[in-house]
């Protein structure tokens, strides 16, 4: 019989991960997080696990609080695309309305880069397809650099307590899934795990990913965004799954598994709220995140007891 006791599993979903918080918030008052001993976390839930497991609730709370809308859509000021002889760098958006250019074609591509999300049609068909080409290979015009800020200024690796597990998909076909044992790399590869797994393709790293080890990889959510059976297959028979997707429908695990499902009862902002970060939702989620698990606490308490009576 395997001597693991509860495997917490953390979906991914961007500024939704606050619901973690308070999933975890209630799981202490519970008194049953000193039985989770694996924790398995996806994108933000990757990042949740090894903010909750090193620096403690008050210190994730802390983080979670502090962030704003640019640590998740941080321009890049030093990436650029080329088409043809133009070279088109971003830059702060109120800079925008100064840009201009006596070229016409080199305005329109201004134009165009001023207006990402609402082409014009009289961009040059062969133009938009370099420029496409070039932003889809090496990654839109954002960067995780103030995400990377946050693991490096927050984060103690040296610290870990519990089995972590970050998520992360290989960024060539057939695009596998990839469960990272963080104990097994170094704490910069950790921090480079961590972003990885939050990689969203062509917006973040293009399609090459985060190199670790001479790989590439990308956000785990494309293959395992709330990865259950991942927690399973490392040998955990009592998971405890959270889920950032309220239509979510979880499949059954083997029957030797005993699983806590614990998801909102309506959405948390669908793709919008993973970009949006705003303080009173950060706080209703967190709040969201405490209620649903409380309401599961009989199952809990049931599972926590069965685990110490075996002891």
């Amino acid at each position: 019989m395997s001597d693991k006791k509860i495997g917490l599993v953390l979906s991914g979903g961007g500024a939704k991960g606050a619901y973690e918080i308070g999933v975890w918030r209630a799981l202490e008052v519970l008194e049953v997080t000193d039985l989770i001993d694996g924790i398995i976390g996806t994108s933000v839930g990757a990042l949740n696990a090894v903010l909750l497991d090193t620096c403690g609730l008050q210190k994730a709370a802390e983080v979670w609080e502090n962030l704003k809308q640019s640590d998740l859509l941080h321009l890049n000021p030093e990436k650029s695309y080329k088409t043809g002889e133009t070279t088109i760098s971003p830059m702060n958006k109120a800079d925008y309305p100064r840009l201009s250019s006596r070229d016409p074609e080199r305005q329109r591509m201004l134009d165009f880069y001023r207006k990402l999300s609402a082409v014009q049609s009289e961009v040059p068909q062969e133009m938009l397809l370099d420029l496409a080409t070039s932003a889809v290979h090496s990654g839109l015009a954002l960067t995780q650099e103030k995400l990377n800020d946050l693991i490096v200024q927050n984060i103690r690796f040296d610290e870990q307590k519990r089995s972590l597990y970050a998520v992360c998909t290989e960024s060539r076909s057939p695009w596998n899934t990839t469960v990272f044992n963080l104990a097994d790399y170094t704490p910069d590869e950790r921090r480079r795990i961590i972003l990885a797994s939050s990689a969203i393709p062509v917006v973040y790293e293009g399609t090459d990913g985060v190199r670790i080890r001479g790989k590439g990889y990308l956000d785990g959510g494309m293959r395992a965004n709330t990865p259950y059976k991942e927690m399973y297959a490392l040998g955990w028979r009592n998971i405890i799954s959270v889920w950032l997707d309220h239509k979510a429908k979880p499949e059954p695990l083997p029957p030797d598994a005993e699983q806590i499902h614990i998801l909102p009862p309506y959405s948390l902002g669908g793709h919008f709220g993973t970009i949006w970060v705003n303080r009173s939702k950060k706080m209703f989620d967190q709040m969201r995140g405490y209620y649903d698990t409380m309401q599961k606490r009989i199952e809990i308490l049931e599972m926590a007891k069965k685990i110490r009576n075996m002891k």
